[in-house]
């Protein structure tokens, strides 16, 4: 059995996508078959993760159609099965048009999805290329939009499957900062890797706009590590890329990315 008393340790807004997240891993266990979450955002990842991680018998991977993919969905299954033995849970879709005289956005495409009556967690990353863009679905929902989605921003389209092959992986608009720090504290790290001042990142800090793995932290002396991804709102989000420990200074050497 799952022990579902941990959902009541979740911040109010995550109980019920936990509770689901529970009610799915109960199900790998009975059924003893693989089960999908619908699509998660990176913080409901982090989340997801804490509540099936300490399942006994299960193990789970996530899958958003391509490496670099934000929003993934969560797939949970017994631990003794290979992943060849999971079924696709991704569905690839390229939705073409003339925007040549008419550029369309990503709020575009989402919006023209979403106004077809599909729900957002339907819905994974959507690659937005010259001729359109490229949309990753639950499998379930394919045929419904090639019957739905006709028009993007007043310009005709046509939706046709693809393979994950053929995704266009966006660019890599990332910024490599190789620096030191005085130290590890959320205020020291967040200041250097956003290029602002300490005394400006606690404000953000303290006005609960600094999230650490996804987690709003209101400690400037909260330690950070290796791996960490730190997002600010109204700044963006760097990532942890490597701690390379002491210098000659005594200052401690790491390296952030910055996603811009």
């Amino acid at each position: 059995m799952v022990d579902r008393s941990i959902i009541k340790s979740l911040p109010a807004e995550q109980r019920e996508l936990g509770a689901k997240i529970i009610d799915k891993a109960q199900s790998a266990l009975k059924i003893y078959q693989p089960v999908f979450s619908d699509f998660l955002d990176p913080g409901q990842q982090v989340m997801a993760k804490k509540l099936v991680s300490g399942i006994y018998g299960l193990t789970w991977k996530f899958d958003g159609g391509y490496d670099s993919a934000e929003r993934k969905r969560m797939i949970i299954f017994p631990e003794d099965l290979s992943w060849g033995e999971i079924p696709e849970c991704i569905c690839c879709l390229q939705v073409a048009g003339n925007f040549r005289f008419r550029k369309a956005t990503h709020r575009d495409f989402l919006g023209a999805v979403l106004n077809t009556g599909i729900r957002r967690e339907k819905l994974g990353d959507i690659i937005v290329v010259d001729d359109g863009c490229q949309l990753i679905v639950v499998p379930e929902i394919k045929d419904y939009l090639a019957q739905n989605l006709f028009k993007i921003h007043q310009v005709p389209v046509k939706v046709t499957e693809i393979s994950r092959e053929e995704l266009i992986s966006p660019a890599d608009n990332t910024k490599i900062i190789d620096t030191t720090v005085s130290s590890l504290r959320l205020d020291a790290v967040a200041g250097a890797g956003f290029g602002i001042s300490r005394s400006k990142i606690v404000k953000y800090i303290n006005s609960e706009k600094v999230k650490v793995n996804f987690e709003t932290i209101t400690d400037a002396d909260y330690r950070i590590n290796e791996g960490d991804v730190v997002s600010t709102r109204g700044l963006g989000r760097i990532s942890i890329e490597k701690v390379k420990g002491d210098t000659r200074k005594g200052r401690i050497g790491i390296v952030i990315k910055r996603y811009l």
